[in-house]
């Protein structure tokens, strides 16, 4: 997911991947590392969120995680797609490496 985001931004950067615009960086972290990080992420995260709760006796607490867990997804989207959508008005490049350092972070805190 992070090699994707950050393909996609440093495609924003005049002369960064070479003389001319590289459309085959962009078309790899579109294309390829974007969505399959994505199909990785997102398949898996709520999934292992409801299995730290027992299926039976703990049911209802396994609603409340999902009713959180989507409330707080939807949440970011719509904050971050007001603010990086705003910031891409004024700056394209800070816009896209948003995303990308916010990513790091949150494996940096993992790890």
């Amino acid at each position: 997911y992070i090699p994707g985001c950050l393909l996609i931004a440093m495609s924003t950067v005049p002369g960064l991947l070479g003389e001319s615009f590289d459309a085959t960086a962009l078309l790899v972290g579109l294309l390829f590392f974007y969505p399959v990080g994505a199909g990785a992420i997102k398949s898996v995260v709520n999934i292992f969120g409801a299995k730290q709760f027992h299926p039976v006796l703990q049911k209802h607490q396994i609603s409340s995680y999902y009713v959180s867990f989507y409330m707080c997804i939807n949440f970011g989207a719509l904050c971050g797609g007001l603010l990086i959508s705003t910031l891409a008005q004024s700056n394209v490049t800070v816009a896209y490496f948003i995303p990308v350092f916010m990513l790091w972070l949150g494996l940096m805190i993992f790890a």
